[in-house]
């Protein structure tokens, strides 16, 4: 007989949405146990982590404090804070330094080289040293764009080119991703901001697709991106706040990749808060073209955020088992969950 595993000890580094979703359904997995919490938000300090999250007690309790948290004895830490590179590294970096595997929702660690190489070098190069695992996760990127795709070319005769679509419906989000996203802005203003640069849209398009690209051969010579916000035609209520008619309520996001000067990727990205107010409808759409084209449709779409939730939980068990260093997802088996 096989002796029973022991669960997994986890130090959860993050407690927005995403970080409280992972905690409610790692609650449910025999094999993973959260043994600590960290939160940079003060209001958070000294609860019960099941009680901030809205379940019943675990009697683990938030700590404001990293250097405390990581002195619990753990095997895989999850970093949930922020999509950007330049803000989550020294957590990470700390967390490799206390010898813990990481899984991090950091959308630019799927393709950091493209943010900031020396960084990219820095992780790399801690994790080899302390025997340890960083792997990013995520629906989009994580799966979505890159993994699922990757998986269809399996089948696939050729690859002649690549589009994918995802509508997301975002009326449930919280202020501050809702604000990221641009929308409550006057016209004016939104164009502004595109125009400079400062109104990103969805981070993770280029990742997705140089990850796809690199993976089948194909590697992006070059991207071309558009940004077009969408205006509300009446009040659209969201979770925090009602858009006024003739504010930006969405927008649609477009990246093409170019190989050898020929438009071989595309990538679109629409949010709303309403997507049926354009006509659309939430959902995924991925398109192969070439001797033998491949259409998926999902629908609805995949959740936004409990979708990664459960992308963290199931990837527990591949971070464990993965080599040293930064490594990405499509280098690893799927993300499967596991129930003994």
């Amino acid at each position: 007989m096989t002796p029973e595993r022991a669960p997994t000890r986890v130090a959860l580094l993050g407690l927005g949405r995403v970080g409280r979703d992972v905690y409610t359904l790692a609650s449910t997995r025999p094999d993973v146990r959260i043994v600590s919490c960290y939160s940079r938000n003060p209001d958070h300090a000294s609860q019960d982590l099941g009680s901030l999250a809205g379940g019943d007690r675990a009697g683990v309790v938030v700590g404001g404090d990293l250097d405390e948290v990581l002195t619990t004895p753990a095997d895989v830490a999850i970093v949930a804070t922020t999509p950007f590179l330049v803000d989550a590294s020294e957590l990470i970096l700390r967390c490799i330094g206390a010898g813990l595997d990481v899984l991090a929702t950091t959308e630019e660690l799927a393709a950091p080289h493209l943010v900031d190489p020396a960084m990219t070098a820095r992780l790399d190069e801690a994790a080899q040293q302390h025997g340890v695992t960083l792997l990013q996760v995520g629906v989009n990127p994580g799966f979505v764009f890159d993994v699922l795709p990757l998986t269809l070319t399996g089948v696939a005769w050729d690859v002649q080119s690549f589009h994918g679509r995802r509508v997301v419906e975002v009326r449930h989000f919280s202020e501050a991703i809702l604000r990221r996203a641009g929308l409550g802005l006057t016209a004016e203003v939104a164009r502004d901001l595109v125009e400079r640069g400062r109104l990103r849209g969805h981070i993770g398009l280029e990742y997705s697709m140089t990850i796809l690209a690199d993976s089948i051969g194909l590697p992006i010579d070059r991207f071309q991106s558009t940004l077009q916000p969408l205006i509300a035609e009446r009040p659209t209520p969201t979770r925090e706040f009602t858009v006024p008619a003739g504010q930006t309520v969405g927008f649609i996001q477009i990246v093409e990749g170019f190989h050898r000067d020929q438009p071989r990727f595309a990538l679109e990205e629409v949010v709303h808060a309403e997507p049926s107010a354009i006509g659309m409808e939430s959902g995924d759409d991925i398109d192969f073209e070439g001797e033998h084209p491949i259409h998926v449709k999902i629908r609805p779409g995949l959740h936004a955020q409990r979708g990664v939730a459960a992308m963290v939980v199931n990837s527990i068990v591949r971070v464990e088992a993965a080599p040293a260093g930064l490594i990405r997802s499509v280098d690893l088996p799927v993300a499967r969950p596991r129930y003994r």
